[in-house]
């Protein structure tokens, strides 16, 4: 049987798993599932459309390669899901199991659609979307890559002077003057070529699969996390030190949220390391504390530390208050179990006491 604090441990930890999954449902999974559905949604409504731009046969292709990029086929069916209606399914389980897959998933297959969206378009818009692209890459123009398709671009854009075009056409023979109609046709393709290229580098770029990598790798650090704690109440009896570490490290993270202006708190990444703040500053409780046990053993905080603050003195009346008010510190700062550390690796066996 369990005694209570194990029973308080586990259904504390149980019940912040199912809240925590609950809130990146909702102000993460969701969100991101809204943006992606907005994208599918203008893909889907430039494919049904037929524009004077490129050649009938191109919009034809271009939009049968859109909508088979748009389609899942399950192994168990025959028939195609959209990936429209993948993205509105809502059930229990995807709130609690959500791991990104199929948003990243989407993401892939509409960057890959970004290629064929040009040939949907006019020349006009064309031309309007591909001062959009040079833009973003003007912003993040970090790869070799981005910067060469930036000068490509910028070789569009750029207008040739009147007088210039004036006369090269007065030098050329006139049976030597390039055909008009040919020449606008090969430059339209060749803009659409380019602004496929930049779109599907500004869709990658966008870093939504960055996010949702993140918010995995952040999941995962938290399962373990919440199985160490209750590891540590099970076989340590850790609750109460782990209680004034995590309140500590939610303080903490708070604290930041409240006056540390220049962070974005409404980035669903500071909210995903929020969740983290707890089960982190329960940990660093623990380990603190154990680590100026260590410390205290080996005379380097001095006997009036030594006689109220460590591991064992969390547990004894006379010198509880101090140590789990050393608790709740070593939960709010990361700076502290980082100096505890540094000492512990400092500290040589020959100063430890008779």
């Amino acid at each position: 049987m369990l005694d209570v604090g194990e029973s308080a441990v586990l259904g504390v930890s149980i019940g912040y798993f199912f809240f925590t999954s609950w809130a990146r449902w909702q102000y993460i999974a969701l969100p991101l599932r809204a943006q992606l559905l907005a994208d599918v949604a203008d893909v889907s409504a430039l494919a049904l459309r037929r524009c004077s731009g490129a050649p009938i046969d191109v919009q034809q292709s271009s939009a049968k390669a859109i909508d088979d990029l748009l389609k899942f086929i399950p192994r168990s069916s025959a028939d195609a899901v959209t990936l429209e209606a993948k993205l509105r399914s809502r059930t229990f389980g995807d709130s609690i199991r959500w791991s990104g897959s199929l948003e990243l998933e989407s993401i892939k297959r509409l960057a890959a659609t970004q290629i064929y969206v040009p040939n949907l378009l006019t020349d006009d818009e064309v031309m309007a979307r591909l001062v959009v692209a040079r833009q973003w890459l003007t912003e993040y123009s970090t790869g070799t890559e981005r910067v060469a398709l930036g000068k490509s671009i910028d070789k569009v854009l750029v207008p040739t002077p009147k007088w210039s075009a004036s006369l090269m056409a007065l030098l050329l023979a006139p049976d030597a003057r390039p055909a008009t109609s040919q020449s606008r046709s090969n430059s339209c393709e060749q803009n659409r070529a380019l602004l496929g290229q930049a779109l599907a580098l500004t869709y990658e770029g966008d870093g939504m699969d960055v996010e949702i990598m993140w918010h995995r790798k952040t999941q995962l650090v938290f399962i373990f996390g919440l199985v160490a704690v209750v590891l540590l109440e099970f076989f340590n009896n850790a609750g109460i030190v782990m209680l004034f570490g995590a309140f500590g490290g939610l303080l903490q993270r708070l604290w930041q949220l409240v006056y540390e202006r220049d962070k974005k708190s409404d980035d669903p990444l500071f909210w995903s390391t929020l969740f983290l703040a707890p089960i982190a500053g329960a940990l660093a409780a623990v380990g603190g504390l154990y680590l100026i046990s260590f410390l205290n053993a080996t005379n380097v905080l001095g006997s009036s530390v030594s006689s109220h603050i460590g591991w064992n003195q969390a547990f004894a009346p006379q010198t509880q208050v101090a140590s789990l008010g050393v608790a709740f510190l070593l939960g709010f700062s990361a700076r502290l179990l980082g100096n505890l550390v540094a000492r512990s690796t400092a500290a040589s066996p020959s100063t430890v006491a008779p």
